[in-house]
C-alpha cells in the first residue's frame, strides 16, 4: 500500500508540474497595478516556505550524504596539492608577489571549494533549488574573498551587488504562494538589475574587464531581468519568477566557471612547468605554446554546463533529458549476454578513471627531483616504495568496480584469462617475468624509490619502479631503463641499505725521519673537525709500509651519505697539505735515476740526472 501511494503520488507530482509547464506564458494573476494581496499573511507565506524547502534539502543531503561525502574528501584532496604546489614556487622562489597568473595559489583553500563545486555539482542528479543555492552561494563567497585586491574596485563592487542581487532573488524563488508585497520585491529586484545591466554595458569600465565574454552575461541579466518586469506586470507570475531568478544565477555560475576554467588552467600550467619529467602527456595540453591563454575546449565545457545548470530545474529540460536517459539505461540483448549503453559508459569510465589515478600518483609521487631527494630524502621514499602496489591496487579495484557496475559477469573474466593463458605460453615470457619482477621488488623491496645504487659499477638513484622495467638517473643526468628482471639478476649495489653511509681510504706518505705520532695526531684532528665524517665508526690513522722514499699511512673514514663522498675526500686531502706544509712535515715526491748509455762511446763515464 505504501508503494502504491508513493507511485501514486509521483504520477500527482509529474502532472502538476506537465499542467504549469504548459501554463508558463499564460495569465495567472491580474495585472500589477489591479492585483489584490493574498488572503495569507507574508509572514505565513515565509513560514510554509521555509518548513518546505528544510524538508526538501533535509532528504536530498540523506539521499545523496555518500556523494556529499565524496565531494568534501576532494575539497581536501584539492586544497592540499594546490597549497604543495605554492610551497613548492615558494622554495624555488617563483612565487609571484601579486599572484598575477598563480591567482588559484593565492588561498588554497577557497579555490578548491570553488573548483571542486562547480565541478562537482554535475553528480547531483535532479536537486531541489536549495541545494544548488547553497553551492553557488559558497563558491561566490569564497571567489569574493580571492578576489580581494586583485581586481580593481569598480569590478569588485559590480561582483558583491551581483550576489546581493543573487542572494535575494534566491530567496524570494523559495516562497510558493504569490502576493502583491512580493510581486512588488520581484519588480524592484529586476528593475535594479536590469539598470545596472545596462549601466555596466555603457559603462568604459568594460576594457579592464579580465574575461572578455562576461559582457555577454551582463547583457543575459538585461535581457532576463527586462522581460520579467513585463512578465510580472501582465500577470506572468511563474514566467517573471523563472526570468528574475535565470538572470542573476546565470551571471553568478558564469563567473564562477569563468574563473574556474582559469584557475584549473593556471594550476595545470603551473604543474606541467614545476614537475619536469619526461611523463608530459598527462594533461595532453602542451602549456608552453599556450602560455596564459585558456583552451578553446575549455569553455565549449563552459558553455554546455552554463546551459545545464540554468535550464535543469524546469520541467521542460526533464521533458528533454528523459527520452536520452531512457536511450541509454534500456537493456539490450547480445546472445547470452545483456547490456545497456549506460553500462558502458560506466565500465570505460571507470577504466579510465583508474587508470588516470594511477598515472597522477605515478607524476606526482614517483619521481622526485634531486633537490626535493636532498631535502625530504626519507620522506620521499617511504610513498615511492609502495607506489608500484598502490598503482596495481587502483587498476585491479578499478576493473573489478567496472565489471560489477556495468553488469558484465565476473565469470567472464575467465575466459579473458585463459586467452591470456595461450598467450603468455606462445611468446609473452619475457614480459611476464618483468612484471613478475616488479611484484617480487615491490613486496621484498630489494631496491626502493630514492635509493642510491650502483649499476655495472656506475653510480645512480632509482628513480621509479614501474610494472615492466624501472628508471634509474645515473650520476651524469642520464636516465636508465632497466627491465625489472634484469633488475633482479643482476649484481645490483645498493648503498641505502647500509644507511647511506660510504667508507673512504686516503694513501699519504712521510720523509723519513718524520715524528710518526705526530703525524697521526694532526690527521686525527683534521678528521674530527669535518661534521660530514662519523664519529662510529671511528675513523683510523695506521702506519701501512715502508716505502722506497717514504713511510706510507693509510687513512680509513666513513661520510654520512655516498653524495658527500667525493667533496669529503677533496677537504681532507687539502686539509692534510695545508697542515703538513705548516708543521714542516715532507711528503716526499717519487724519485727516479735514470742512466743515459750513449752508443758510440767506449767510455763507462755515466750521466747521471
Amino acid at each position: 500500500m505504501m508503494l502504491f501511494t508513493i507511485h501514486t503520488a509521483l504520477e500527482d507530482i509529474e502532472k502538476y508540474r506537465r499542467e504549469l509547464t504548459l501554463l508558463t506564458f499564460q495569465r495567472e494573476l491580474a495585472n500589477l497595478d489591479e492585483s489584490k494581496d493574498s488572503e495569507r499573511s507574508m509572514s505565513q507565506i515565509i513560514a510554509f516556505s521555509y518548513a518546505k524547502e528544510k524538508l526538501a534539502l533535509r532528504f536530498y543531503i540523506n539521499d545523496y550524504e555518500g556523494r556529499i561525502l565524496i565531494l568534501f574528501i576532494l575539497i581536501v584532496f584539492v586544497t592540499l596539492f594546490i597549497r604543495s604546489l605554492k610551497n613548492r614556487l615558494h622554495t624555488e622562489a617563483a612565487l609571484a608577489g601579486d599572484f598575477k597568473g598563480q591567482l588559484a595559489l593565492r588561498h588554497p583553500f577557497l579555490s578548491a571549494i570553488v573548483i571542486v563545486t562547480s565541478l562537482y555539482q554535475f553528480v547531483f542528479i535532479d536537486p531541489p533549488f536549495i541545494f544548488s543555492f547553497v553551492l553557488w552561494s559558497a563558491s561566490a563567497v569564497c571567489l569574493s574573498f580571492i578576489f580581494r585586491n586583485y581586481i580593481t574596485r569598480f569590478w569588485m563592487l559590480f561582483w558583491i551587488c551581483m550576489i546581493a542581487l543573487f542572494l535575494a532573488a534566491s530567496f524570494d524563488n523559495m516562497i510558493l504562494q504569490a502576493s502583491e508585497t512580493e510581486r512588488t520585491w520581484v519588480l524592484s529586484l529586476a528593475a535594479v538589475g536590469a539598470a545596472y545591466g545596462i549601466f555596466l554595458l555603457l559603462s568604459k569600465q568594460r576594457k579592464e574587464l579580465k574575461e572578455k565574454s562576461l559582457i555577454y552575461f551582463i547583457a543575459f541579466v538585461v535581457l532576463a531581468e527586462s522581460a520579467s518586469i513585463v512578465a510580472n506586470y501582465l500577470g506572468r507570475y511563474n514566467l517573471s519568477k523563472t526570468l528574475l531568478i535565470s538572470g542573476y544565477s546565470g551571471v553568478i555560475i558564469a563567473i564562477l566557471f569563468l574563473w574556474t576554467v582559469r584557475m584549473i588552467n593556471e594550476i595545470l600550467g603551473i604543474t606541467s612547468s614545476t614537475y619536469k619529467h619526461a611523463d608530459k602527456k598527462l594533461f595532453f595540453i602542451n602549456f608552453e605554446k599556450l602560455g596564459d591563454k585558456v583552451p578553446v575546449i575549455f569553455y565549449y565545457f563552459l558553455v554546455a554546463g552554463w546551459l545545464i545548470l540554468i535550464s535543469r530545474h524546469s520541467y521542460a529540460f526533464k521533458q528533454i533529458v528523459t527520452p536520452f536517459n531512457d536511450f541509454l539505461t534500456s537493456e539490450r540483448t547480445l546472445g547470452d549476454y545483456t547490456f545497456s549503453i549506460n553500462g558502458l559508459f560506466i565500465f570505460l569510465l571507470i577504466l579510465i578513471c583508474s587508470m588516470l589515478l594511477s598515472r597522477l600518483i605515478s607524476f606526482f609521487a614517483s619521481e622526485p627531483s634531486a633537490t626535493e631527494q636532498d631535502e625530504h630524502g626519507s620522506n620521499k621514499v617511504s610513498l615511492g616504495s609502495w607506489l608500484l602496489l598502490i598503482r596495481i591496487l587502483i587498476i585491479s579495484v578499478g576493473i573489478f568496480l567496472a565489471f560489477a557496475a556495468s553488469g558484465i559477469p565476473l565469470d567472464k573474466i575467465t575466459i579473458i584469462l585463459g586467452a591470456l593463458g595461450v598467450g603468455i605460453g606462445l611468446g609473452l615470457q619475457g614480459l611476464v617475468n618483468n612484471l613478475v619482477s616488479g611484484l617480487i621488488i615491490a613486496f621484498e623491496k630489494p631496491v626502493n624509490v630514492g635509493d642510491t645504487i650502483e649499476v655495472n659499477d656506475k653510480p645512480g638513484t632509482m628513480k621509479s619502479i614501474g610494472f615492466r622495467s624501472s628508471v634509474v638517473t645515473m650520476a651524469d643526468g642520464a636516465c636508465l631503463i632497466i627491465p625489472n628482471g634484469d633488475l633482479l639478476s643482476q649484481h645490483l649495489v645498493n648503498w641505502t641499505m647500509g644507511k647511506n653511509i660510504k667508507r673512504l681510504s686516503i694513501t699519504v706518505g712521510v720523509a723519513y725521519g718524520t715524528d710518526l705520532e705526530k703525524v697521526k695526531i694532526l690527521v686525527y684532528d683534521i678528521l674530527k673537525k669535518d661534521s660530514r665524517i662519523l664519529k662510529n665508526p671511528a675513523p683510523q690513522v695506521l702506519a701501512k709500509e715502508f716505502n722506497a722514499s717514504s713511510i706510507d699511512f693509510d687513512i680509513f673514514f666513513w661520510v654520512y651519505h655516498g653524495k658527500e663522498m667525493p667533496f669529503a675526500k677533496s677537504d681532507v686531502i687539502t686539509q692534510i697539505d695545508t697542515v703538513f706544509k705548516s708543521e714542516n712535515i715532507i711528503i716526499p715526491m717519487p724519485q727516479q735515476e735514470v742512466t743515459i748509455h750513449t752508443p758510440d762511446s767506449r767510455s763507462n763515464d755515466n750521466t747521471k740526472n
